[in-house]
């Protein structure tokens, strides 16, 4: 220490105050320059775009835009004096010895190491983030030098430049003001002396805190074994049930829930009433049909949330009233639960959707220095909005929230009720490396590379989206799939992570784990595009979930149920497999006999109906009815935390066009609303998955009576099994039996 001191001291001159605030105007004014442009590139983008809400943002919210703006300046400021603690050493060594030191001197190189430094993060979030890239940017120099890195060098080429470099950098720059507080010290105390042991040993203990999980303090406590079960539900938004290889993917998408599903009771074809986030999430944590909860569709009124908060049952709520702490969590799809706590203690989640929440996040990414810079704990303490944002707050870091929350339920002692909501497999389906090409094919050059190509300003206007996406080429909807392939894979390493923290703790045996999904997603199936919610086309893609039910102790024997159970079947099952009070108001049956026996037949039917058109389902050789775009039949509701509200007028046209359909075993009628006359369609599904063959008149009887149990739901609100729908025949063999008879 003594000569680094002795030969870093002499770069201490006279002049030093000068370079020091040289280097600081230049960086500050590399800074302010990049504001101004990310502020006139913001604004010339919402003057040109002919997007109704960009026109009400710039009309309406200036002082709330400008604010915003400015706001950011604080982290412009942090991130200046970053860049002025790492140039300002390189810059006095580079200037030590001349006899003459002038403005335009530091100037230049101050200008020359800030740029560096920002092309390095640039670098960084490109490897770290690409989809933050323009999607027609593969042709980047980067990529293009990364195909030619041998894979066997690749490793230690990102590690040298990403790992590697930014510590040493930290560490010279912290060696080199380190030495010269020392040796201010020195001259102002005469001699001063570290012992190089104690430095040492202090750098040993913090290495050993900060790598050692026991003495970092975040080792997993020990679970509670006995007393009532702890309940678990990892869920994924817009996540396939088809798209599992526990289900008979034919890729390797799950391999944790795989392991998790071979100690359970997994539900193959559990259905969800509606394919979207609000409704169904709120369908599954009351057990009620979105009739009866009142969701049916997804920006409601503030008055219709105080209804439904009072007036429809919660899981979270019957479970608290037993004794458990119950909290929610997840990232920007689980906003759902500000807006809708549903019984939740506790919510840490993304702000609801609202136009604020928009509009900031429009400047947020404006300006570049937030992805580069404030992607990370300090920004989200600086700038809490960015965990409000989908392309900021990842699964890592929902999973680490989890972690911690699951530790300290451990160390309170009582049971639990957490539910965990990531939002990786929604679209557009990006996710860090290696998950966006785990599956996609490496040649591919499109502007599908990291995710998908979306234009949100097209998407709520309804302008020409079903065109676009309708004539999509097959390279593209591969590249597509297989993108969603991937964030499949990066929703099962969330898992893994999750199980294997109950596994150190030993939470797994008192704790009832379930993975689970709101909806899938449209992936251009026959007559589709993408999407959830918008039609019954295709098959189940959209109403299919994943329900892996793991229940501790070797209570139920592992098995694999194929009978249809729905959505609001969850609940109660929950509440009957814990040991708690049925509650009455829920709609829905346990199914606790599919766990005692998988083999087993409730005759469930399932029943289920669209949700908001953003665009107009295809039905062919029939005109279907839809629904205005978004910007023209929501409204901003200053009253409502800016929530998108859709205008009162629309609400009976919401539910005149909504698509509704029951579905048996083997059959699958549809009815959908439409311009000239209503528009029936009846699916034999073991024959036609992908429903694209209606086959109504050759099955008249099915057909009539699969029409009357769906006008009973939708009318009088009562289900039917499908025992019912076929009275005159013995459950499970009605299908056959009366397909048979119709032919004859």
């Amino acid at each position: 220490m003594k000569k680094l001191t002795e030969s870093l001291k002499g770069m201490f001159s006279p002049r030093a105050p000068r370079v020091m605030l040289w280097t600081a105007v230049t960086i500050a004014a590399w800074h302010l320059a990049l504001f101004v442009m990310s502020v006139t590139a913001l604004t010339v983008y919402a003057a040109q775009s002919e997007s109704r809400f960009a026109s009400l943002a710039l009309e309406q919210h200036r002082a709330f835009l400008f604010w915003t703006n400015v706001d950011l300046l604080r982290g412009y400021a942090l991130v200046a004096l970053g860049h002025l603690l790492l140039c300002y050493p390189v810059i006095a060594y580079w200037l030590k010895g001349r006899a003459a030191v002038t403005r335009r001197a530091v100037a230049w190189r101050a200008l020359l190491i800030t740029a560096g430094i920002t092309v390095y993060f640039v670098l960084r979030l490109i490897h770290v983030r690409p989809y933050f890239l323009n999607s027609s940017s593969y042709d980047h120099w980067y990529f293009k030098l990364l195909i030619g890195l041998p894979d066997a060098i690749r490793p230690g080429v990102f590690f040298a430049l990403f790992t590697a470099l930014p510590a040493a950098a930290g560490l010279t720059a912290a060696a080199y003001y380190g030495a010269r507080i020392m040796a201010r010290a020195r001259a102002a105390y005469g001699s001063l002396r570290v012992p190089g042991l104690a430095v040492a040993a202090l750098a040993a203990c913090l290495l050993v805190v900060t790598t050692v999980p026991a003495l970092r303090g975040d080792e997993a406590p020990a679970g509670r074994v006995q007393g009532p079960p702890n309940v678990l539900f990892l869920v994924s938004d817009s996540l396939r049930a088809d798209r599992l290889s526990c289900n008979g993917y034919g890729r390797p998408t799950s391999p944790h829930i795989d392991e998790l599903a071979a100690r359970s009771v997994n539900f193959q074809r559990m259905m969800t009433p509606v394919g979207s986030t609000l409704e169904s999430m709120t369908t599954i944590m009351t057990g009620q049909y979105p009739h009866t909860h009142g969701f049916r569709h997804m920006y409601p009124s503030r008055e219709r949330v105080e209804r439904t908060l009072a007036g429809s049952p919660t899981l979270a709520a019957s479970l608290k009233a037993q004794g458990y702490s119950t909290a929610a969590m997840g990232d920007w799809c689980a906003g759902i639960f500000n807006a809708v706590p549903m019984g939740f203690d506790e919510v840490q989640a993304s702000d609801y959707d609202d136009f604020r929440l928009y509009m900031a996040q429009a400047v947020y990414i404006a300006h570049v220095i937030i992805p580069l810079y404030f992607d990370n704990a300090l920004g989200y303490r600086l700038f809490p909005r960015i965990q409000s944002f989908a392309t900021y707050v990842t699964p890592d870091v929902v999973t680490d929230r989890l972690i911690e929350r699951l530790s300290r339920a451990a160390r309170g002692g009582g049971p639990f009720f957490v539910t965990a909501f990531y939002s990786c497999t929604h679209l557009p389906y990006y996710c860090p490396p290696p998950y966006h090409e785990l599956y996609t094919d490496s040649s591919y050059t499109g502007k599908n590379k990291f995710k998908m190509d979306f234009n949100i300003d097209g998407f709520i206007r309804g302008a020409g989206i079903e065109k676009e996406f309708k004539g999509m080429q097959a390279q593209e909807i591969r590249q597509i799939r297989d993108l969603y392939d991937g964030t499949v894979s990066f929703f099962d390493t969330q898992v893994g992570r999750v199980l294997a923290f109950m596994e150190r703790s030993g939470l797994m045996e008192n704790t009832i784990v379930v993975v689970t999904s709101d909806h899938g997603d449209d992936l251009f199936e026959p007559n589709t595009t993408i999407g959830h919610g918008l039609s019954f086309n295709g098959g189940d893609q959209t109403n299919g979930i994943p329900f892996v039910m793991y229940v501790p102790g070797g209570r139920f024997a592992p098995g694999r149920v194929a009978r249809i159970t729905r959505a609001i079947d969850i609940a109660p099952t929950v509440l009957d497999i814990t040991g708690m009070p049925r509650e009455e108001r829920f709609e829905g049956t346990s199914l606790r006999p599919y766990l005692e026996n998988p083999s087993a037949d409730l005759s469930l039917a399932f029943y289920g109906e669209t949700s908001y058109l953003f665009f107009k389902r295809q039905v062919p050789g029939e005109e279907p009815l839809w629904v205005a775009p978004l910007e023209e039949s929501t409204i901003i509701d200053p009253d409502f935390d800016f929530h998108f509200v859709l205008k009162e007028k629309y609400e009976a046209d919401v539910l005149r066009t909504k698509e509704r359909c029951v579905r048996t075993e083997d059959w699958k009628l549809v009815y959908t609303p439409g311009v000239h006359r209503d528009i029936w369609r009846l699916f034999h599904l073991p024959t036609d998955p992908h429903c694209e063959r209606d086959v109504k008149y050759a099955f008249p009887r099915i057909t009539k009576a699969m029409q009357e149990r769906l006008r009973q739901w939708t009318d009088e609100r009562r289900e039917s099994r499908i025992c019912e729908i076929f009275p005159e025949e013995r459950p499970g063999t009605a299908d056959a039996r009366l397909a048979a008879a119709d032919t004859d």
